[in-house]
């Protein structure tokens, strides 16, 4: 629990302390996407349909793409709620910011929120100041049915604690397989050749 405690103490501050950092409107993961995104963006052709409605070309597909509802054919503008490649075309044609266009949850400012909590250490236990309620309080264990029957030693066998020694086919013993016995075959009692030289 006190490994838990110190790295989550250790993680809040940190990110807290990149977030109040940066000068951009959204996160940096959220800028780091829209930049591997844009790489693909400058070479699609771009048809204004209207003020912020336009007809993304990529290839021989065709795709609407909707900034003022936020939506593209391809879906994923709607889905991660951040501009997808034709989407930033769209916004690129029309000089616009692309981070205008992301969710809120992107920004700077909910970045700030997620990590504005402290985690604080819980001290040195002789410290505390325990009510005498809680003090005089006897922690049992929980009730725990008890299954009939011998108890199972272990919980799984492996697989190569049982491992099955090899027999040889020919002669019967064990240790080696046919292919590279020595011995001489065993001629089992009901077979043909050992009734004809008993007859």
């Amino acid at each position: 629990m006190d490994f838990i405690q110190e790295k989550l103490q250790s993680w809040f501050y940190e990110r807290r302390t990149t977030a109040e950092g940066i000068f951009r409107e959204i996160s940096n993961w959220a800028e780091a996407t829209l930049e591997e995104k844009s790489k693909l963006a400058f070479t699609f052709r771009v048809l204004p349909i209207d003020r912020l409605k336009f007809n993304v070309k990529e290839g021989g597909m065709e795709f609407i793409v909707d900034l003022d509802k936020r939506t593209c054919d391809c879906c994923q503008f709607q889905l991660d709620e951040i501009p997808c490649e034709h989407a930033i075309a769209a916004t690129d044609s029309i000089y616009q910011k692309k981070s205008a266009f992301c969710s809120a949850y992107y920004s700077r400012d909910f970045w700030l929120k997620t990590y504005e909590g402290h985690v604080n250490s819980i001290g040195d236990s002789s410290t505390w100041v325990i009510p005498k309620t809680i003090k005089s309080e006897i922690t049992k264990p929980p009730d725990e049915k008890v299954m009939l029957g011998r108890r199972q030693k272990n919980r799984h066998v492996f697989g190569t604690k049982f491992k099955k020694e090899s027999r040889c086919g020919r002669c019967k013993q064990y240790g080696h397989n046919r292919t590279n016995c020595t011995n001489s075959a065993v001629v089992h009692p009901y077979a043909r050749k050992y009734r004809k030289k008993n007859d």
